[in-house]
């Protein structure tokens, strides 16, 4: 459990960004879990011990020292409106209402938000910490530096951050919901939930939806994998019965009973079962390993340090494959054994039984001579003569392309989905915004030539932005729903336009970009690429579509913003006038789902 104290001001501070400090207590195993690291001292063990931040001392050039008491009044942060704020809220300045300064002093952040309902706190300083670069403890705009005191009224829960570490990820939501209902049952006030997401990823802890989605796929796999593997050893039992088909005649002619032939047969598929599934699995561990640690090879050569993926094998799993293995060999045998216990020795001495069949029946259609030839007519020929025995062939064949079809399909998924989930990691280390809008081409140039004069710039793009709207004609079908299932009941404000950026870039990027592409920078100089896919989450399915129904080739019909005037009774949505007559028209040249570099 932990508690946030508050806010104090923090005299002769030489960081104006981060003029407080912010005070929380953690209770004994908050203090050990919760990602607090002691550097020098011990850690508080009452409400009147505190640990400071390392970069309290040397960015904010304050020199406290471990034995020294500190007194602070401590309250909210709020603005001068009453806003509550937090640590995740970048200190409010004459910057953040976007005016001309460059500059803020304390006295400046005072006219925007203050601290209120202080109260004295005397503390003394057992020890420093190391930062903690935490979302909503402290972000690298966070205000104030989070200095850390005890937890000794742990019964205060009504004020109380509450933290979960669970030892077992199954139903984590769920087991949070339960929590979340005892406690608002108790305190009488609703409670609001956070997941630490980074480490339930990297944990394996998946929503229930996902998880169904996963047994879903994996029970689809698992069965094409049972019906192909089963076809295919059954075929070739089929085959070995018909290679020894005379044996077993002979065996039969000197008085070896069907039971004893069946026996044989279903003996066979024992000793193939119990030489194959250790083999299989032996092989199967050492593929995965071999693989594993390709990939922790990899993740080491990208700097990404204490990570690594460890082959945990699961003797349930094993066991189940052994099952399911000797299950299907059974099943595999159980038919070619029967068939050879029906065989009279006389035909399978004579070895005729496979191969009943009229010299009419093997008649081979012109068609399929003059397109397959000599090879195409004995095919046929074999066929008729054995249609069984090919069947299962091609049945085999055509499971085991299922089969590959099926996995790629699912690889693809998870890849497509994987993109979409991580689309936010993108291509370039540092954005730099214009800070002079368009007030100046001139100022704007020069700043951005500065930036590109420095070292280590291996590549950079320069864009500018302009928004468009396109008519409402030019949507697709999937647009329309999404946007009248969104606006059902509200169908007034349902937008009769829809909104698009033009984004240009640097003639060398483009140029380059263009060439990736595979086209003419001639051909298309005065011609749009078009990137229009977007996704959105329909019944707890993330859905991919298009907002406008243009390939390659076709026209953009849009309009730009077409301002009024400055008349400030006029309502917000009058300011502009929205005139869809799509008096303006761009080829495209392409539809593309790559970006240039800084595009996401």
């Amino acid at each position: 459990m932990s508690k946030n104290v508050g806010y104090g001001k923090l005299e002769k501070v030489e960081n104006e960004y981060k003029p407080y400090i912010f005070v929380m207590e953690y209770d004994k195993k908050g203090l050990e879990q919760g990602g607090v690291t002691l550097l020098e001292g011990r850690m508080p063990e009452n409400s009147n011990e505190i640990v400071i931040p390392e970069h309290l001392i040397k960015s904010g050039r304050i020199n406290y020292t471990i034995g020294e008491k500190i007194t602070l009044n401590l309250g909210k942060r709020q603005t001068k409106d009453g806003l509550e704020l937090t640590q995740e809220d970048a200190l409010l300045t004459d910057e953040s209402e976007e005016t001309e300064s460059s500059s803020t002093s304390k006295s400046e952040t005072e006219d925007f938000e203050e601290i209120v309902d202080t109260k004295e706190h005397t503390y003394t300083i057992v020890g420093i910490i190391e930062r903690s670069n935490y979302k909503g403890i402290e972000g690298f705009s966070a205000p104030g530096y989070t200095a850390i005191s005890y937890m000794d009224n742990e019964n205060d829960i009504n004020t109380a951050n509450i933290s979960v570490l669970y030892s077992n990820l199954k139903d984590f939501q769920k087991k949070t919901e339960d929590i979340k209902s005892v406690i608002e049952k108790n305190i009488g006030s609703s409670v609001t939930v956070s997941y630490n997401s980074s480490l339930i990823d990297y944990e394996g802890g998946v929503s229930d939806t996902t998880m169904a989605s996963l047994y879903s796929v994996g029970a689809v796999v698992i069965v094409i994998i049972i019906l192909s593997s089963v076809f295919v050893i059954r075929n070739s039992f089929s085959i070995s019965v018909s290679e020894k088909t005379k044996q077993y005649g002979m065996l039969s002619s000197i008085g070896a009973t069907k039971k004893q032939i069946k026996k044989s047969i279903l003996f066979e598929g024992f000793i193939i079962g119990a030489i194959s599934i250790p083999i299989g699995i032996i092989v199967g561990i050492l593929a995965v390993s071999i693989v594993l640690w390709v990939v922790n090879v990899l993740l080491k050569s990208v700097a990404i340090d204490n990570f690594q993926i460890d082959l945990y094998v699961s003797y349930i799993a094993i066991i189940i494959s052994v099952i399911l293995s000797a299950i299907m060999i059974f099943i595999s045998s159980i038919k070619p054994a029967r068939k050879a216990t029906k065989i009279s020795p006389i035909e399978a001495i004579r070895e005729n039984n496979d191969i009943k069949i009229s010299n009419k029946k093997l008649h081979v259609s012109k068609i399929t001579k003059k397109l397959f030839g000599v090879p195409g007519e004995l095919a046929t020929k074999n066929f008729k003569r054995s249609k069984k025995k090919y069947r299962t062939t091609i049945f085999s064949i055509t499971l085991s392309i299922i089969l590959f079809i099926s996995m790629n399909s699912v690889i693809e998924s998870g890849f497509k989905a994987a993109n979409i989930a991580y689309s936010d990691e993108r291509e370039e280390n540092i954005v730099v915004n214009n800070p002079y809008g368009d007030t100046s081409y001139e100022l704007t140039n020069n700043y951005f030539n500065k930036i590109l004069q420095l070292d280590n710039i291996e590549e950079y793009s320069l864009k500018r932005y302009m928004l468009i709207l396109c008519n409402i004609d030019q949507a697709t079908r999937t647009y329309t729903k999404i946007n009248d299932e969104i606006y059902k009941n509200d169908a007034n404000s349902k937008p009769s336009y829809i909104s698009a950026m033009f984004v240009s870039v640097g003639e060398n990027l483009y140029k380059k970009y263009v060439k990736e592409l595979g086209l003419n920078y001639e051909d298309v100089k005065d011609k749009g690429i078009l990137y229009d896919i977007c996704h959105t989450r329909i019944d707890g399915k993330i859905v991919e579509y298009n907002n406008l129904n243009i390939k390659s080739g076709g026209t953009l019909k849009y309009d730009d913003f077409t301002k009024k005037d400055d008349n400030e009774n006029e309502g917000e949505e009058d300011r502009y006038n929205y005139n869809y007559k799509n008096e303006k028209t761009i080829k495209i040249a392409l539809t593309t789902t790559k970006t240039p570099l800084g595009m996401y």
